[in-house]
């Protein structure tokens, strides 16, 4: 069995990866449903996230779901912007306090793919950023982390620690780690097709087929077409590790104006 290409989320989900059912409602089968999560940046018009099929998401800080404008594809997009101006964390977690995602230990166990897709609108001027999307091994909002020197959580995903003043610099990093206490994460720069910046929408594509001994990325800059893509084979995630799902921002104190951060859609397939 092997696993679908980089940025594959297939409309029908079937029992194998890329393979369409024959039967079920509108025909999707039934074993679908408990492998396939989807969220498209819905809210019930206010502060509260709506909209969840087959998982369940919480956000934290300020929510909110602007009306789309024609202003660019970020702002085009639907979406939820979460804000800040005090310490806290902006995103979005699962909510279910369970840790579903992982690579699998044998022949036909684990496998993934998972999507989100975010963006700025705009930083705390003079706060601490420490941005990650991707998987972590711990539920719920957990606890705020610097995803390039912690070693307590196995992570997998993209992000970076810097401090606005007002502007992004540098460009995002693929992160990972294996989380056992003391071994730093390995955070590799993306390149300058991929910056840091308030005006872009991202997404970002984990893959790994069962059983997998690597896990695939890639990082595209929807806005300009810019894009990363590589595999990730060492100090990372264990094969049995359990993960969740983690995208947002944790804003430091000292921030000088309201940092905005943009959740448009989390869409995720587990294969067994």
């Amino acid at each position: 069995m092997s696993g679908p290409n980089v940025g594959d989320i297939p409309i029908y989900i079937g029992p194998e990866w890329g393979t369409t059912p024959s039967s079920g409602i509108g025909g999707v089968s039934p074993q679908t449903f408990n492998r396939f999560e989807y969220w498209g940046g819905q809210t019930n018009g206010a502060t509260t996230l709506e909209g969840f099929l087959n998982c369940y998401l919480t956000g934290s800080s300020t929510a909110n779901q602007p009306q789309p404008t024609s202003a660019s594809l970020l702002k085009s997009t639907k979406r939820s912007i979460f804000t800040s101006t005090a310490a806290a964390t902006m995103g979005i977690f699962d909510g279910t306090g369970l840790m579903t995602v992982w690579r699998g230990n044998a022949a036909g166990l684990g496998g993934f793919s998972l999507r989100l897709k975010f963006g700025f609108e705009a930083t705390s001027s003079g706060a601490l950023h420490n941005m990650f999307a991707g998987l972590v091994s711990q539920s719920g909002s957990g606890a705020a982390f610097n995803p390039t020197t912690q070693t307590t959580l196995a992570t997998l995903g993209v992000g970076f620690s810097q401090t606005p003043a007002p502007n992004f610099a540098g460009n995002y990093k693929i992160i990972s780690s294996v989380g056992d206490g003391s071994t730093a994460p390995t955070v590799t720069d993306l390149g300058a097709a991929v910056p840091v910046d308030i005006t872009s929408l991202y997404q970002l594509d984990l893959v790994a087929a069962p059983d997998a001994a690597s896990v695939a990325y890639t990082l595209t800059n929807l806005s300009t077409g810019g894009s990363a893509t590589g595999t990730v084979s060492t100090n990372f995630p264990a094969s049995t590790k359990f993960l969740a799902m983690w995208c947002a921002c944790a804003i430091g104190s000292g921030g000088s104006t309201q940092a905005q951060f943009d959740v448009a859609e989390y869409c995720y397939q587990q294969n067994q």
